[in-house]
């Protein structure tokens, strides 16, 4: 396991930030940098006028954004990986048949729904 990444709080001290690089992927690695520059440009900044909020849950704040972020990237690739195996198990022609018959279905009732607005526009 990676060790935890540390994060200046804004107060010359640093913060542990759990990290678990290996387990990332790119889009997450972005996504993490961006949420780790940001805190430690609004930590020298400081906070906007009439707004206060202390380095503990500030840091606290940083921590389940990219706890969260983790938790999504983990889900994406279950998800890329159960429509894999299913994609596997299944075939090619079934998946695009579903694909066909689902955009049809969500064409019709987009259109259906159109409709009924312009309906009730000209009442």
């Amino acid at each position: 396991m990676a060790e935890d990444e540390r994060v200046s709080n804004g107060n010359s001290e640093n913060e542990n930030v759990p990290n678990s690089k290996e387990s990332q992927g790119q889009g997450d690695s972005n996504l993490r940098n961006f949420i780790s520059e940001e805190f430690h440009n609004q930590r020298l900044n400081g906070p906007p006028d009439g707004y206060q909020i202390s380095d503990q849950r500030a840091v606290q704040f940083l921590q389940r954004a990219l706890s969260e972020s983790q938790r999504m990237a983990n889900e994406t690739t279950r998800s890329q990986r159960q429509q894999q195996r299913l994609y596997a198990e299944l075939g090619e022609d079934i998946f695009q048949q579903w694909t066909r018959e689902h955009l049809e279905e969500t064409v019709k009732n987009a259109m259906r729904k159109a409709e009924e607005d312009a309906m009730h526009v000209e009442r």
